[in-house]
């Protein structure tokens, strides 16, 4: 996932009311805030797209 692909899906959560803040968006994905600024800055791996996508999906975690 690039750098620019993460900032499209943060504008897409918040848009489509599924997260109201960015740490909203970091409790969606489980990790800290911070660490959102690392995906900003770097991107990351196809786990972190496909958990991105997911979550804009409204998919919940398989259980």
């Amino acid at each position: 996932m690039t750098p620019e692909a993460f900032a499209r899906w943060l504008a897409d959560m918040l848009a489509s009311g599924k997260a109201r803040n960015k740490s909203d968006c970091a409790r969606a994905l489980g990790v800290l805030p911070k660490h959102l600024h690392r995906y900003e800055a770097n991107g990351g791996d196809t786990r972190l797209a496909l958990a991105c996508a997911a979550l804009l999906a409204g998919l919940t975690p398989y259980e």
